[in-house]
């Protein structure tokens, strides 16, 4: 194995026992050795590919991103945009609730409270408008939304309805299933761009 792949690799084996800690103990009482020692590493390894805890978290961020860029790639043309963009939500809301409530309050946590460069190269809200603004202008060029609004605008209150569904459902030990959350308050928002 080259030593690239292998970087690779322990890097990847780094995130997975992460993720599997942060998920049955939670992000805050996983320690940098609890995650070293599950992957069968020496402590001083993570520092090879991580500065802090808080940076797998943003590797995690960046994983579902470009998770969701494949998704985007393998949409079916033959439905409509809306129904394109129902199909990634349902498929957002199935890997965050694997990832479960705790993980995603934490991830609320250290982006709120986190370094603040990494926050800003980090930005997922960002980085979702970035990555559905292209669908949002193509669904108005076909004339199946709205045009009088500019894309960003609706790119961005896309992003802000996201995270607020997300953030109610991480907080709320009440609230019903993620999916139907998304679903039930998209409708709203879709119904809102439609173009009549």
């Amino acid at each position: 194995m080259n030593r690239q792949k292998h970087k690779e690799k322990i890097r990847g084996l780094l995130q997975q026992k992460a993720l599997e800690l942060f998920k049955s103990q939670g992000y805050h009482q996983t320690t940098i050795m609890q995650i070293t020692e599950s992957a069968g590493l020496a402590k001083g390894t993570f520092f090879n590919y991580f500065r802090t805890k808080e940076e797998i978290l943003y590797a995690i961020n960046d994983w579902h991103i470009r998770l969701i860029e494949t998704e985007i790639q393998h949409l079916s043309t033959t439905s409509s945009l809306t129904d394109q963009f129902y199909t990634l939500l349902r498929k957002l809301a199935s890997i965050t609730e694997e990832l479960g409530q705790e993980f995603t309050k934490s991830f609320f946590h250290i982006s709120i409270t986190g370094n603040g460069k990494q926050k800003n190269e980090n930005n997922y809200t960002q980085m979702l408008m970035n990555t559905f603004s292209p669908l949002f202008a193509q669904g108005q060029a076909s004339g199946e939304f709205r045009d009088d609004l500019p894309t960003d605008i609706i790119a961005s209150t896309f992003s802000h309805v996201y995270f607020g569904t997300l953030y109610y459902w991480c907080t709320n030990t009440a609230s019903p299933p993620l999916k139907e959350l998304l679903e039930k308050t998209f409708m709203i928002f879709f119904n809102g761009i439609r173009k009549n």
